[in-house]
């Protein structure tokens, strides 16, 4: 494994994928290495050997959330939207995240770096809810599932995240659904949190 870091330090990936197969021959469940060596995959641009490598480790692993999100996000670069939103639900799933419930307000919990450790979590492989959110935003965005866009990219606001952008696809969502008003207001929001190509939308749309 520390032959395997140094390599992809280094951006020997290929080599990187050898020393990791030879850390899952000696220890089959070396969660880990299967994460190492997808993401080496991810860097040679072959997501689809990733998601294999992903799959194995969800197999054994089935509440992985980092797993089931880089899943997700391999499916989301493929433009096979469908199936990363399925990845992505399902990572939130492991968050205590109803993704079908459609009410406004669930009680969920993260677990902060220190509370993973305290109870023995596998905190390397977390991913923060709102992240998830928002990739989820965008898959069903490209699906032109506009409402339920619009929801998740709330949600990241409502968390503080990624604010700027976040707020720049609430506007999106509101042209899409002929808003232009609302969506100049939220491209102002967007503007006012540095995202540049929000600045680009005002100028173009907002007159």
């Amino acid at each position: 494994m520390q032959e395997a870091d140094i390599a992809i330090e280094k951006g020997n990936y290929k080599e990187a994928i050898k020393l990791l197969d030879k850390a899952i021959e000696k220890k089959k469940y070396l969660s880990e290495a299967y994460t190492d060596k997808a993401h080496c995959y991810t860097m040679l641009d072959k997501d689809d050997s990733a998601i294999i490598v992903y799959n194995q480790l969800i197999s054994y692993q089935p509440d992985n959330t980092l797993a089931l999100y880089n899943s997700g996000l391999c499916k989301y670069r493929q433009e096979q939207f469908d199936e990363a939103i399925s990845y992505f639900d399902n990572a939130m799933t492991t968050k205590g995240f109803n993704p079908h419930d459609s009410s406004k307000s669930q009680l969920i919990f993260e677990y902060t770096p220190e509370g993973n450790k305290l109870l023995g979590n596998p905190g390397k492989f977390d991913v923060a809810l709102p992240e998830i959110f928002y990739m989820s935003g965008l898959a069903h965005y490209e699906k032109r599932q506009i409402r339920k866009a619009y929801s998740y990219f709330m949600r990241c606001i409502s968390e503080g995240f990624n604010l700027g952008e976040s707020h720049y696809m609430i506007a999106a969502c509101w042209l899409s659904l002929g808003k232009k008003e609302k969506a100049c207001e939220s491209f102002k929001t967007s503007s006012l949190h540095g995202y540049s190509e929000a600045s680009q939308q005002l100028s173009k749309n907002c007159n």
